[in-house]
């Protein structure tokens, strides 16, 4: 092998060790504890041997539970039947058939994990309740912090989907089939000028997102419309910023 060779090879073991060293210090910070941590992981490389898994080219299309309760608030802030003359979202009480906010959760198949879903939307403050006993939502997107179990899901369901566009990008036969995947960077923002770059970037992200948002529930296809072969796929962005030191 060629010297050049050997040093390309190298650093690509480098970067995938970081990025697998990344992700374990990021499962241990959710809450895994070693032990769990090894077996998942003996888990996955048990799974590998598997060619069916190790040749899937296709995601799953099973939404995370973080995402079907955006859904679920999505509809509470378009539909005509849960929004008031001002376009404002209804006060809904928390059970009961439509129009409930347990109407609104039950819809995305959550079957009987539907009450105890709304118990952590309760505890996460997605909703408040009004002196008339009714809810509403606390806010405009459905945001989840801390060390929640819904996050974590939604982070690694976000890691399989940046790798998933990257490789598409990289095999893709045309640059007009390709995804947007590009990012602004420097290497010495002032630590004095983070706190304008979050604002900054917190103003223009949520207004790009809502633009997609909007875009993508126009052309979303109604449940129960498609017949026979599937003609649908599920489509999205995934926006955030970063900065190497945090405060």
């Amino acid at each position: 092998m060629k010297e050049e060779d050997t040093t390309s090879a190298l650093a690509d073991a480098d970067a995938q060790y970081r990025a697998i060293l990344a992700l374990m210090t990021h499962l241990l910070a959710s809450g895994l504890s070693r032990a769990a941590l090894k077996k998942t992981t003996m888990r996955a490389l048990a799974a590998l041997r598997d060619p069916r898994i190790a040749s899937q080219k296709k995601p799953s299309r099973r939404p995370t539970v973080s995402e079907k309760i955006s859904r679920a608030f999505q509809r509470w802030r378009l539909f005509r039947r849960f929004i008031d003359a001002h376009g404002n979202p209804k006060a809904l009480p928390l059970h009961g058939p439509a129009p409930s906010v347990e109407s609104l959760i039950r819809q995305e198949g959550l079957g009987d994990s539907t009450r105890t879903v709304i118990k952590e939307i309760i505890k996460l403050k997605l909703i408040k309740r009004l002196r008339s006993g009714r809810y509403v939502p606390t806010g405009r997107h459905v945001i989840i912090g801390g060390h929640h179990p819904y996050v974590y899901e939604d982070h690694a369901r976000s890691i399989v989907r940046l790798l998933q566009t990257a490789h598409f990008n990289a095999v893709a036969r045309k640059d007009s089939l390709k995804f947007i995947e590009r990012s602004a960077h420097v290497g010495r923002l002032p630590r004095a000028k983070l706190q304008a770059f979050r604002d900054f970037t917190n103003q223009q992200g949520a207004a790009l997102v809502d633009t997609v948002n909007e875009w993508l529930e126009s052309h979303n296809l109604p449940r129960g419309r498609l017949r026979g072969k599937r003609r649908d796929t599920e489509a999205g962005i995934h926006l955030y910023a970063f900065a190497g030191t945090q405060q």
